[in-house]
C-alpha cells in the first residue's frame, strides 16, 4: 500500500470519526434548471436524495443582516460528509421556517465531501 492510499484511508476513518461526534442526518433536495418559453428559466425541485449523515459547523457571527428589507437572519454554515455523499450546489432542505441551501463546493479530496451554505431564519439547529 503506497503512503498516499494509507493516507487517504486514515482521514476517511477521521472523517466518519469527525462526524460521528456531532451528526446529523440529511434530506437533500437537488434543484433542476428548468427552460422555459422565450428563453426565460426557473428552478424547480428534484426528487430528494436519500438521508446522508454529516457533521454540520457554524463558523461564528450573530446572523444579524440589514437588508433595504430591514433586518435578518442569515448564518453562514459548513457540511462535512463521507467521501461518497452526493452533494452538489442548489441543494436545499427546510426545518419549520429555517431554509438551508448549499453554495459552494470545496475542491475533493479524496477523504471527505466538504460544501458551504447559508440558512435563513430566527432559530438554525445542528452544529
Amino acid at each position: 500500500m503506497s503512503a498516499q492510499v494509507f493516507e487517504i484511508a486514515v482521514n476517511r476513518k477521521l472523517t466518519k470519526w469527525f462526524i460521528s461526534t456531532d451528526p446529523t442526518d440529511l434530506v437533500l433536495v437537488p434543484r433542476t434548471k428548468q427552460s422555459r418559453p422565450g428563453g426565460s428559466h426557473r428552478f424547480i425541485d428534484g426528487t430528494p436524495r436519500p438521508s446522508q449523515t454529516v457533521k454540520m459547523i457554524y463558523p461564528g457571527g450573530d446572523g444579524m443582516v440589514v437588508t433595504a428589507e430591514g433586518k435578518s437572519r442569515r448564518f453562514d454554515f459548513i457540511i462535512v460528509a463521507n467521501h461518497d455523499a452526493t452533494i452538489q450546489i442548489g441543494d436545499h432542505w427546510s426545518e419549520g421556517n429555517q431554509h438551508y441551501v448549499i453554495e459552494y463546493l470545496f475542491p475533493y479530496n479524496g477523504y471527505e465531501v466538504k460544501c458551504g451554505g447559508v440558512t435563513h431564519g430566527s432559530l438554525p439547529d445542528h452544529g
